[in-house]
C-alpha cells in the first residue's frame, strides 16, 4: 500500500527542530530579553483591599433603643439589600470626586493643561478603572484599589469606606432633623392652642357646658403633647446614637510587593508564545521534507 503523499512525517519534523535548535533558542531568548526590558520600564502598581459589610439600619430605629425585648430580634449586620445600597453609594460620581480632591489625583491621571473641571472629570474616570468593588458570598464587600504608590492605594480604599459611611449618616441625620422639626412645630401649635383655651375659659363668662368641653379639649391636648414630647425625646436619642452603616472587617494596608505588571506571568506567556512561534516558523520554512 502506497503512503499518502500528504502524510505528515514526524521524524522529519523532529530532525528540522534539532537542526535549527540554535535559531529557535536564540529567538526565544531575544523575546525574553526584550520583554524583560519592557517590564523594567513599565510603572509598577500596588493593590490594596479593604473588606467591610453593612451595619443593620434597624439598630438606629428608636424602637431598638427603648424596647428591652426587641433588641434580641436584631443582628448587628445588615442583609444583602443593605450591602447593595452601600455599593450604590460607592459607585456615585460624588464619591469619586471626593477621593480625587482628597488625594489630589488630577495630575496622576492626566498631564493635560485643560481647566480644573475637565482634569477632575478625567481623574474620576481614571480612578474608576483602578477601583474594583465586589460583593462576595459571605455577605461582605471588598474595595480593591490599584496605584503606583502603595500608601495611596490603601488610603483611597479606606477613605472610600469613610465616605460611604459619611454619606449614609448625613442622609439619616437629615431625616431625623426633619422629623424633629415637624414634631417641634406640632408641639408649638398644640401649646399655643392649649394656652388659648386656658385664657379664653378664664377671662370670659363661659357656660358650664362649654367649660367642660374646653377642659376635655385641654386634657386631650395635654395627652397629645406628652406623647409628642416623648416621641421627640426618643427621636433625638436615636439621632444621637446612630449605628454605623459600614462595619469595617479589614482595613486596607500598603502592599509590600507590586501586583502589576505580573512579571512571571508575562515572561511565561512570552516563553510559550515565542517557542510555539519559532517551532511553527521552522515547520513553515522547511515544510517540504515533512510530507512524503
Amino acid at each position: 500500500m502506497q503512503p499518502n503523499e500528504n502524510e505528515f512525517n514526524l521524524a522529519a519534523v523532529m530532525h528540522a527542530w534539532q537542526k535549527r535548535w540554535k535559531l529557535i533558542t536564540a529567538f526565544v531568548a531575544i523575546s525574553l530579553v526584550i520583554t524583560s526590558i519592557v517590564l523594567v520600564f513599565l510603572p509598577q502598581q500596588y493593590e490594596s483591599t479593604a473588606v467591610a459589610t453593612a451595619g443593620n439600619p434597624l439598630l438606629s430605629d428608636k424602637a431598638y433603643l427603648f424596647n428591652q425585648n426587641v433588641d434580641q430580634l436584631y443582628s448587628n449586620y445588615g442583609n444583602a439589600d443593605d450591602i447593595d445600597r452601600l455599593l450604590g453609594i460607592a459607585s456615585l460620581d460624588t464619591t469619586y470626586k471626593l477621593l480625587v480632591d482628597s488625594f489630589k489625583l488630577y495630575n496622576y491621571y492626566t498631564t493635560s493643561k485643560n481647566n480644573k473641571a475637565i482634569r477632575r472629570r478625567n481623574a474620576v474616570l481614571g480612578l474608576k478603572k483602578d477601583v474594583q468593588i465586589q460583593k462576595n458570598e459571605l455577605n461582605q464587600f471588598t474595595i480593591s484599589v490599584w496605584n503606583k504608590n502603595p500608601a495611596v492605594a490603601a488610603g483611597i480604599a479606606n477613605s472610600m469606606l469613610g465616605i460611604i459611611q459619611k454619606i449614609t449618616a448625613n442622609g439619616l441625620q437629615k431625616s431625623y432633623e426633619q422629623t424633629l422639626f415637624l414634631l417641634d412645630s406640632t408641639l408649638v401649635g398644640m401649646q399655643s392652642e392649649y394656652q388659648t383655651i386656658t385664657v379664653f375659659a378664664r377671662e370670659r363668662q363661659t357656660p358650664k357646658t362649654a367649660v367642660e368641653l374646653m377642659d376635655a379639649k385641654k386634657e386631650t391636648l395635654l395627652e397629645q403633647m406628652n406623647q409628642y414630647q416623648k416621641t421627640y425625646s426618643e427621636v433625638a436619642m436615636a439621632a444621637a446614637n446612630m449605628q454605623p452603616s459600614v462595619i469595617v472587617l479589614q482595613s486596607a494596608t500598603p502592599a509590600v510587593k507590586a501586583g502589576k505588571p505580573p512579571v512571571l506571568a508575562w515572561l511565561l506567556g512570552v516563553l510559550l508564545t515565542s517557542t510555539a512561534f519559532a517551532l511553527l516558523a521552522v515547520l513553515l520554512y522547511d515544510r517540504k521534507p515533512f510530507l512524503k
